[in-house]
């Protein structure tokens, strides 16, 4: 699969039967739409809210660049889950979810209801995050 970023071949990363699909270029990762359900259920510490048709909000008037579904080719939406950051990239077919480099960390520290210490440890073995 290609990156929507910067069209690069992303790399499929594997950990507690959770795939990622990773661009080792701009450091973004791809979860295809129910993935992010499958990682809350992978973290024995951590719960975090996963995107659902109540708690997407779209973001009108997003200055940051359209990306392009990397399984569909569709212009992505601009959303924010419960009204926090940051804004993610969500495919209008339910392919997925974009993340770019730091957002996934900052989607689950602002989506979680107890200190993500697992997966911080989980992200900093997959992806080198901190």
């Amino acid at each position: 699969m290609r990156c929507p970023v910067c069209n690069n071949m992303m790399i499929v990363v594997e950990r507690y039967d959770v795939e990622l699909d990773y661009c080792i270029d701009c450091h973004g990762i791809w979860f295809d739409f129910e993935e992010l359900k499958f990682l809350s259920d992978a973290m024995e510490d951590v719960e975090f809210e996963i995107p659902s048709e109540e708690n997407i909000k779209e973001v009108k008037n997003s200055k940051e660049k359209i990306h392009r579904c990397p399984r569909c080719m569709s212009k992505m939406k601009k959303i924010m889950i419960n009204g926090n950051p940051p804004v993610i990239d969500c495919c209008p077919n339910r392919h997925g979810f974009w993340f770019d480099s730091g957002e996934l960390g900052e989607y689950i520290q602002s989506n979680s209801k107890i200190e993500p210490k697992g997966m911080i440890k989980f992200l900093g073995e997959v992806i080198k995050m901190k």
